[in-house]
């Protein structure tokens, strides 16, 4: 899946190419064409880690950062990682990674950075962790994640945690089940957004500092599907525009600020969508 951001005021698309395989690095503007800025090969390639960061896992356990002038230095990455799930956030203090291990509980992560041994901390080493997003907002590493209960019939919750020393904290105080939680950057604290499975999609804002009381109220709460919401997803380079996916065939593209519905898509997809069923800006 190719990253798509926006830089400078430029938007930038990184890709990986199917022949070679190779990196590719593009300009996109209201031309016909992308305009080329990096095409290089690279054998060893074995994917992005990140749907927000252009951070490429070689086959020889190493990241790099991809930049539109070609890619950064290769840095080792620890035992274990990517896991079943990973993220990663370039930070000034290096690269920070957050992973779920393939087998076992909690949440690993590292700060890496060349020529130095990676060290491992575990995040709530005897806690099931469902889903796990990484980003970086600032110039600071942000983890949300769900967590299942901790006995049975109990719901399971969003959290997030500022890394990699910060304690995780609850997205929200509630007694139902999280789908799915996730996060998006704005430069002062990023919004999450926590999908119920009840169908029910809710946005919060996240300080600086993190979240140091109980949030009852979100900052807005999205009503429109008529069956489960399977999926939520910030649009890369426009601010406080969010899709969802739903299994009554819709995709709805939401107005953050104005917490209502905008270009709706009336049965566009022709079968439910799965719950990894993914949205495409362009």
């Amino acid at each position: 899946r190719p990253v798509l951001r926006s830089e400078d005021g430029e938007i930038i698309l990184y890709g990986i190419s199917r022949e070679g395989p190779g990196l590719q690095v593009h300009r996109i503007s209201d031309s016909d064409e992308p305009e080329p800025l990096h095409i290089s090969r690279l054998v060893t390639i074995r994917g992005f880690v990140s749907d927000a960061h252009p951070v490429v896992l070689t086959k020889g356990g190493t990241v790099f950062e991809l930049t539109r002038n070609g890619p950064g230095p290769q840095i080792r990455t620890p035992s274990g990682f990517p896991g079943r799930q990973c993220g990663a956030a370039p930070t000034p203090e290096g690269m920070v990674l957050a992973w779920l291990p393939s087998g076992g509980k909690g949440i690993r992560v590292s700060t890496v950075v060349p020529a130095r041994t990676p060290e491992i901390d575990v995040l709530l080493p005897k806690k099931s962790i469902g889903t796990l997003q990484l980003i970086s907002d600032g110039g600071v590493a942000w983890a949300a994640f769900s967590q299942e209960g901790s006995s049975p019939g109990e719901a399971s919750s969003a959290w997030a945690v500022c890394l990699p020393d910060g304690k995780p904290f609850p997205v929200i105080q509630d007694d139902r089940d999280v789908s799915e939680v996730s996060l998006t950057p704005t430069g002062s604290g990023p919004l999450c957004t926590v999908i119920f499975l009840d169908g029910t999609v809710k946005v919060w804002g996240i300080p600086e500092g993190g979240i140091t009381e109980n949030i009852t109220e979100p900052l807005v709460d999205l009503v429109g599907h008529q069956r489960k919401t399977t999926h939520a997803e910030f649009h890369p380079t426009a601010q406080h525009v969010l899709a969802t996916t739903s299994a009554d065939y819709l995709v709805k593209i939401w107005d953050i600020e104005k917490g209502e519905e905008k270009c709706p898509f009336d049965e566009l997809l022709q079968r439910p969508p799965r719950e990894k069923c993914r949205i495409f800006f362009f």
